[in-house]
């Protein structure tokens, strides 16, 4: 899985550390979008649940997109 947060927070990465995606097989990724869902669930782990920060607000995203999505893995 790979999200759209993911590849917008690599385009402050060096070259290298961005060029890392195009190793991936194609055929091996799925796609992520940020969708209300995940918004509304970050906002829980943020707003609600005091489990976060609102500094940590994409941490709490790329966290809300992996449950959504049932990942066994989450990766940073």
């Amino acid at each position: 899985m790979l999200s759209d947060l993911t590849i917008q927070e690599l385009e402050f990465a060096r070259e290298e550390i961005r060029n890392k995606t195009a190793e991936l097989p194609k055929e091996q990724i799925i796609s992520l979008g940020v969708n209300d869902e995940a918004i509304k669930l970050a906002e829980t782990y943020n707003i609600n649940e005091g489990a976060l920060t609102n500094k940590s607000y994409n941490d709490a995203l790329h966290i809300a997109l992996a449950t959504i999505n049932n990942a066994d893995v989450l990766a940073s």
